[in-house]
């Protein structure tokens, strides 16, 4: 049953940094080509607990990251980083320096490649998916504007038949996106990232307060990848057993 079609795609080079739109791009294995391949960690940590997140330095998303050039079998390409105030850095100490705060002065760079097996920085599953229909539906109820980014999806689906919240439904299911296939694993729950409005970096708690309110903190939905290929926008979304 085809459900929608791709209304935009996300990848972040970097974990916790703005991101880059693109029109196209290749699922492997471990998510959309390059997504998260990149983050600053604190060195004397391990695991999960050695990413630095926007959660712990919230001005991370006022920079944004980009890949510039072709990569290659061993190394994605350079990723280009550039400030609110226009200036541009590169994958290098000269950023650890700009984002370094008085708690944080510890800041290593973690860099991943295309061979690595795994899911590189990301968090819970390949690629988080949304809806339009429930970003709109949410706005709604928050009576505000609500940028998608705010949730930095991976993809965003417009859905055919405007139903909000119908991603919740496809847990445990497969859809089809171009030659890709993913399988939604489970929701998506969210924490402060999402009170932070990605263009401002202004915080506004009652977002968050309002999604644990009508969706028990619980907003789009994780998938994983169970057949590669180069999506698009506009690529239509099947749902199958």
């Amino acid at each position: 049953m085809i459900v929608g079609e791709i209304k935009s795609i996300h990848r972040y080079p970097v974990k916790s940094l703005a991101g880059e739109q693109l029109d196209q791009v290749r699922v492997e294995r471990y998510g959309l080509y390059g997504d998260r391949s990149h983050a600053l960690i604190h060195p004397d940590r391990t695991g999960w607990e050695r990413f630095i997140t926007a959660r712990e330095i919230p001005g991370l998303l006022g920079y944004r990251a980009r890949f510039e050039g072709s990569g290659s079998e061993r190394s994605f390409p350079e990723v280009v980083i550039t400030g609110n105030d226009g200036q541009v850095f590169g994958w290098n100490e000269q950023f650890v320096r700009a984002v370094h705060t008085e708690k944080y002065r510890s800041i290593a760079l973690e860099t991943h490649s295309p061979d690595e097996t795994g899911l590189l920085a990301v968090d819970t599953s390949s690629i988080l998916l949304v809806t339009e229909s429930s970003v709109n539906a949410l706005a709604e109820q928050w009576k505000q504007p609500l940028d998608e980014r705010r949730f930095r999806p991976n993809l965003v689906i417009s859905l055919y038949e405007d139903i909000p919240y119908a991603e919740s439904a496809w847990v445990g299911r497969n859809l089809s996106i171009g030659p890709a296939t993913v399988r939604v694993d489970m929701p998506c729950e969210r924490c402060t990232m999402i009170t932070i409005h990605p263009e401002t970096l202004e915080k506004d708690k009652s977002l968050l307060r309002l999604i644990h309110q009508e969706r028990q903190l619980m907003f789009g939905v994780y998938a994983s990848v169970q057949g590669t290929g180069t999506i698009a926008v506009g690529d239509q979304v099947k749902l199958t057993p």
